[in-house]
């Protein structure tokens, strides 16, 4: 396998603190990492930028596919055979369990946080989703 070449930079040191997110991702990805990364804090490195690549586009592509959902509903009108399931819903569907997986890792889920003993019922609202 080959890394691309602007993730290397991401992943030049165990003990590196992880930086800003390649230039090539989506802008959706681009803005997750950013503020993942700040609610993260010290916590995250350098060599955590390829999970980080994997989770924060998943997460772009999973908020693409739910706008169109918002948008157009969960049916389409195809073609030559009526109204069928729009494609934005396994979208959604696959994206999402990429991104769950990675959150998860990065102890971004309630159960995860609960395995590791992190409390944030002080913490505010993060506007990821906004």
């Amino acid at each position: 396998m080959q890394v691309h070449p602007a993730l290397l930079s991401t992943v030049s040191a165990a003990d590196k603190k992880i930086g800003n997110p390649p230039a090539w991702m989506s802008k959706d990805g681009k803005q997750a990492w950013r503020d993942i990364v700040k609610g993260l804090g010290d916590s995250v490195y350098a060599l955590d930028g390829l999970s980080m690549m994997l989770m924060c586009e998943a997460f772009s592509a999973a908020q693409g596919a739910a706008k169109d959902l918002a948008t157009r509903g969960p049916l389409i009108q195809s073609r030559d055979r009526g109204l069928v399931k729009s494609p934005s819903l396994q979208i959604l569907r696959d994206a999402g369990a990429t991104f769950r997986a990675f959150a998860d890792s990065f102890g971004l889920t309630p159960g995860a946080r609960r395995r590791l003993g992190i409390d944030l019922s002080e913490e505010t609202d993060t506007g990821l989703l906004d």
